[in-house]
């Protein structure tokens, strides 16, 4: 709008009235604003060009062009109309509008900006630019002061925004059109930020040298700056302050003088600060300059510098050379020639070196410093040892280091009997902190060899020690060749060795051979005759009985004995060979032998045993086999054995009644008789006997004769006739846990005189702690020989659930988490796993942890906590959760309740018009509710047109 203030002319159509009032209305109330009525007196209008002032306030937030009436009524018929235009152009801004612009660059860099100012108007416009402060110097902010637009164009005010300080600036900026009276805002903000450095100092020099450098400092303002100098390092050494003349730049000079080695890289700073000298007139008075009075300027100016600093000379070049994985010692002499206590830090450059990092060193007093070199690893190595002191500077020796190949290792002369062998267990150890491979080198692969055959690497992890066991094999009686060397070989290691020697000896008795064959039947075994040496040999083989009787071998009639060769004298074994030797055992009657296999043996061309020492001639060696043979009688068949069947962690007593026939009869061999096993509970007589027997009884399993608790027929003599073992079969963890679970003892035996009956009377205490189902075997031997066997089966039943553990979940997905804490039930800790059974096959539980160790029962317990991630509503999730130790066992039945589902209902962010009906659920009246409708409504052709009826009594 070009002006604020509209003049009309009127002149009234009645003289005679003293005044006269109109009455004003427009369209446009929300823009336009303009007084109710007019009054107008008689006086003011005397001539007929007499002007009434109106006025009108115009205000718009949005631009363009709009058109009204502004009517004027005074009655009965005096109607005036003024048309009025207004139009509104973009990007004006008033008095209470303001733009806002923010600038930021370094101190001392200009940044510039355009602002473009359009003059809408049909006439020229000129304009006067104003600058006020809000914050800060306003003088930061640069621009011409006035300016003039031609009509309908735009023109590009400069600004220029040029930091002086680290700071923020604040200001107004106006302007002024002095044309038309209108104004535009700008609000500045100006941030000043640090500037870059004012470049790089590169230099290189050398400990106790001196250095000098110079670098120029710049005044960009109007003023002269006195900087202040920091700088983070101690070696550089300059004025602490310097005076630079307005728009100069003014040269400093600075010495480096280093008392360290290294790469240094730091900043020199300038900040601007007061003048510490002061000047007096000539009455000794402080003359106060118009600098003085204003504050110091709040920016830095700085300089970086990479400074390399090498080492002075060494004082000497020292040589140590050792084995890896051993030490060498190094004894520097030091002294300390002042008054006072010298503290010295160390810096060990170089790898496997130990010493002290820091040192005192009294005044006048001397010092023997000692570095070890302990290398891990085979090599050669550069390093150095430096002394640094903060008042003297450095000194250090450069060291020059070498690791050669460990030592090899000397192991204790081994002993083992020819035909036999030795393990020699060794350590090879990683002292690195990565996987090492070694390959295996053995100087003497015919007496000794690694236990784990064809193998010639082996991997050891970082920092671990490998066990790894060598066996050795005499060839020959005494010491003879048995020496050689085992190595470990590695690139960064080396070799680490080990001399191992060995003693043959004269064999002696060998390890029992036993074998088992029913009555009237036949087993074999066979007894593997090794030639250790490098010759051949020739062997001589007997048979003789336990009073040194030779048995007749191949003699069916006579001995249940014979070996399965051609020839029994002079059998060849090839160097290094192995001679099969096939004893077959056929029984006829209920009895034990004890015999003995006897090998005696030659060397080919009768070579002395003892090698290497003619002080000792040995021809032959004899080697002795014990074989210890037992007839059996197997009483029952193993597709249908004795059950004992109890429950987890529940009590079971049993009495098991085993019915011999005739027991003098099979000592001849004559009638097998029959056998019965049986179930019984035990006689009231016996009851005492058996009541104390428990699972920690001393003759819990192991082999036990029947001593004083045997009772023989009615005659009430003691005999210890029979003895008994159980023997398990099967996986080992589940035998040890039977073995721990049941308990056996002969309690009573009863001979029937009669009929030859023999009834022996066992109590079995049966009490499991896990599940399992172990097949065992219940052998019962006579003090005359020979042996029964009763096939058992032990089977521990899973019991129900300890408990059942209800966990309720958030929502879908969202995991919900229950604990409970649980005890070892014993006086100390024990492992344990934590597992799901693998029903089912989601995923939605988990247990933590999952290995560990339960807390014993006198402490609180271990905590285990499950996780319940559901996936789908409304179903419910189970699964049985096992806690096992190698003593007990725990199950929980876990089941997973869902949230229940709760469908989503939508919601409105604005109510509805008939929301107020909805919520007390009431049915809507449509009929009704437009009884009270008294307008159309927006949607109408007629827009707020009344629908209530004209009353016509009542117009005239």
């Amino acid at each position: 709008m070009q002006s604020s203030t509209i003049k009309s002319p009127l002149k009234s159509s009645n003289a005679n009235q003293e005044e006269i009032i109109y009455y004003i209305d427009t369209k446009l109330n929300q823009y336009l604003h303009v007084q109710e009525n007019l009054l107008i007196k008689s006086e003011e209008t005397g001539s007929d060009d007499s002007l009434i002032p109106l006025i009108i306030e115009f205000n718009s937030d949005v631009p363009g062009n709009m058109q009204t009436n502004l009517e004027l009524k005074c009655l009965p018929d005096d109607v005036r109309i003024i048309p009025l235009e207004f139009k509104v152009s973009e990007g004006s801004f008033t008095d209470s509008n303001a733009a806002f612009l923010k600038f930021s660059t370094n101190v001392f860099d200009y940044i510039k900006q355009s602002i473009p100012i359009k003059n809408n108007s049909e006439m020229a416009c000129n304009y006067r630019v104003e600058f006020k402060s809000i914050k800060g110097d306003k003088s930061v902010f640069k621009g011409i002061s006035k300016f003039s637009i031609p009509p309908k164009d735009v023109y590009a005010y400069d600004l220029r925004f040029l930091p002086n300080a680290e700071e923020t600036f604040e200001c107004e900026l106006k302007f002024q059109n002095v044309t038309e009276g209108t104004n535009i805002r700008y609000i500045l903000t100006g941030i000043g930020e640090k500037a870059p450095a004012l470049g790089e100092i590169k230099l290189e020099t050398r400990v106790g040298q001196s250095t000098t450098h110079e670098i120029m400092i710049p005044n960009k303002s109007t003023k002269k700056i006195c900087y202040y100098v920091y700088s983070n390092t101690n070696f550089i050494k300059g004025p602490d302050k310097i005076m630079v003349l307005p728009n100069r730049k003014e040269s400093y000079v600075f010495e480096i003088v280093p008392t360290q080695r290294g790469d240094f890289k730091g900043a020199i700073t300038f900040k601007p600060g007061e003048w510490p000298i002061k000047d007096i007139d000539s009455d000794g008075d402080e003359i106060y300059s118009a600098d003085a009075k204003e504050d110091a300027q709040n920016f830095t100016l700085w300089y970086t510098f990479d400074i390399k600093i090498l080492p002075p000379p060494h004082q000497a070049l020292v040589e140590l050379e050792t084995n890896a994985q051993e030490s060498a010692t190094l004894c520097i002499p030091l002294s300390n020639p002042f008054d006072k206590k010298m503290e010295f830090r160390v810096i060990k450059n170089g790898p496997f070196l130990e010493g002290e990092e820091n040192i005192e060193i009294l005044p006048k007093q001397n010092y023997d410093y000692q570095l070890k070199f302990c290398p891990a690893q085979v090599g050669k190595f550069r390093g150095s040892l430096i002394f640094l002191n903060e008042e003297t500077g450095e000194f250090w020796y450069d060291l020059k280091l070498i690791a050669i190949d460990p030592l090899p290792v000397a192991i204790e002369p081994v002993q083992a009997e020819v035909g036999r062998y030795t393990i020699i267990n060794l350590s090879l150890k990683n002292p690195l902190n990565e996987k090492l491979n070694f390959r295996v080198l053995i100087s003497n692969s015919h007496n000794f060899s690694l236990e784990k055959k064809h193998v010639d690497r082996l991997t050891v992890g970082p920092l671990e020690t490998l066990d790894v066991n060598v066996v050795f094999t005499p060839s020959t009686v005494g010491i003879g060749e048995h020496f050689g060397l085992i190595q470990f070989f590695n690139e960064k290691i080396g070799n680490i060795s080990y001399e191992l020697r060995g003693i043959g000896l004269e064999p002696d008795t060998q390890d029992p051979v036993n074998i088992t064959s029913e009555i009237c039947s036949s087993e074999m075994v066979t007894i593997n005759f090794r030639n250790s040496t490098d010759s051949a040999i020739y062997c001589d083989l007997v048979l003789v009985d336990e009073e040194g009787k030779l048995i007749k071998l191949n003699d069916d009639e006579h001995s249940p004995f014979n070996i399965l060769l051609n020839k029994f004298e002079n059998v060849h074994v090839s160097p290094r060979g192995i001679l099969d030797i096939p004893i077959v055992f056929s029984p006829n009657e209920l009895k034990c032998y004890n015999v003995y296999l006897i090998i005696t043996a030659r060397r080919e061309g009768r070579m002395n045993w003892a090698e290497k020492n003619p002080n000792k001639n040995i021809e032959k060696l004899r080697w002795i086999y014990p074989v210890k043979a037992f007839s059996v009688i197997n009483a029952f068949n193993k597709t249908s054995p004795f059950v004992v069947e109890c429950k987890v962690r529940h009590r079971l007593e049993k009495t098991m009644e085993i019915v011999l026939a005739n027991v003098t009869t099979y000592a001849s061999g004559l009638d097998r008789g029959s056998l019965r096993l049986r179930s019984m509970t035990p006689k009231n007589n016996s009851s005492k006997t058996t009541s104390s027997f428990s699972l920690s009884d001393e003759h819990q399993i192991k082999s036990e004769s029947t001593g004083s608790l045997v009772i023989v027929g009615d005659t009430n003599k003691l005999a210890n006739e029979f003895v008994y073992q159980l023997h398990f079969s099967g996986n080992l963890d589940q035998c040890e846990l039977a073995k721990n679970s049941i308990a056996i003892k002969l309690v009573r035996i009863e001979r029937e005189r009669e009929n030859g009956l023999v009834n022996l009377i066992f109590h079995i205490v049966f009490c499991p702690s896990k599940s399992f189902i172990v097949d065992a075997d219940l052998q019962v031997e006579t003090a005359m020989g020979g042996m029964w066997r009763y096939p058992l089966k032990l089977v521990s039943l899973e019991p129900p659930p300890d408990d059942t553990i209800i966990i309720e979940g958030k929502r879908l997905n969202k995991e919900s988490v229950v604990g409970f804490r649980l005890s070892s039930k014993i006086d100390k800790s024990l492992p344990f796993e934590a597992y799901f059974n693998s029903g089912g096959s989601e995923h939605v539980f988990s247990v933590t942890p999952e290995i560990g160790e339960l807390l014993p029962e006198d402490e609180d317990g271990t905590l285990i906590k499950i996780s319940f991630v559901p996936s789908t509503y409304g179903k419910i999730y189970q699964k049985e959760l096992i806690i096992s130790t190698p003593l007990f066992q725990w199950k929980y039945l876990v089941k997973g309740v869902t949230p229940e589902y709760v469908v989503p209902r939508g919601q409105s962010a604005i109510p509805a018009a008939d929301s107020r009906f909805k919520k007390n659920g009431r049915k809507r009246n449509f009929i009704i509710e437009n009884t009270y409708i008294i307008h159309t409504a927006v949607s109408s052709p007629i827009k707020g047109a009344s629908l209530l009826p004209i009353r016509l009594s009542n117009m005239p």
